[in-house]
């Protein structure tokens, strides 16, 4: 009886063991799966494969420097003897009118206000509206080009004629979305031409899906033509 007893003793020790071997296991498999999960946490700017730089505000200076702005990379035309009259918020993005009254009211306040800039207008849909600053070359600002709903020109025959303007969006919603309106001024009026041919071309490259968004396409003449070989056109007036 006495050995009958140690046994059935050894055997419940013996099973209590693997339980708690076994649970044991279980916590440690747990932990592991948790530290894995937290592991694999990344910014949510690096998972969409987009910069800091992009989410900027456009209303404020870009930082970067002359080696940041060496960084765009594109197919584009560059356009120098251009002033930034400055943005200011719409709430009506695609109504011209609104846009002309801005574009008045800038253009009348900016003997002391503008800013020398240079503008890099892409080839494609795809691509990035570039200022940089006429002195030091450096990146102001950048604008997708698939976020701008509405290209405008200054009337002709009217001190705005050698101005234009964009409006792009800002945010990361429709709900959300602050409407700027950025102004310019040639310093040679008829340039806004060859600028309107610019933004019409990248414009013509926009998805069809995307088509609706982009507004007086139509009434932009003239166009640009590059060679395959030559990534960069620049135009100085």
């Amino acid at each position: 009886l006495k050995e009958l007893t140690d046994a059935l003793t050894e055997v419940l020790e013996e099973t209590d063991s693997n339980i708690t071997e076994a649970i044991g296991n279980d916590i440690k498999m747990d932990q592991s799966a948790f530290c894995g999960c937290g592991a694999k946490i990344e910014d949510p700017l690096s998972m969409e494969g987009l910069s800091p730089t992009e989410k900027q505000d456009s209303m404020k200076p870009d930082t970067s420097s002359e080696e940041d702005g060496s960084n765009v990379d594109q197919e584009c035309t560059i356009f120098s003897g251009v002033t930034y009259l400055g943005a200011a918020a719409i709430n009506a993005p695609k109504s011209e009118p609104e846009i002309q009254r801005n574009m008045v009211i800038l253009n009348e306040q900016s003997t002391d206000q503008g800013i020398k800039i240079s503008v890099s207008v892409p080839s494609s849909s795809q691509g990035l509206v570039v200022l940089y600053d006429a002195n030091t070359h450096s990146v102001i600002s950048r604008y997708e080009i698939h976020r701008i709903l509405f290209y405008a020109r200054g009337s002709a025959d009217s001190p705005e004629a050698g101005c234009f303007a964009f409006v792009w969006s800002h945010g990361d919603s429709q709900e959300s979305a602050i409407f700027q309106c950025h102004i310019f001024r040639c310093d040679i009026a008829e340039a806004v031409t060859r600028v309107s041919a610019c933004f019409a071309k990248a414009f013509q490259r926009v998805p069809r899906s995307m088509s609706s968004s982009v507004v007086s396409v139509a009434d932009m003449t003239g166009s640009v033509t590059t060679l395959s070989e030559v990534r960069t056109l620049m135009y100085v007036f």
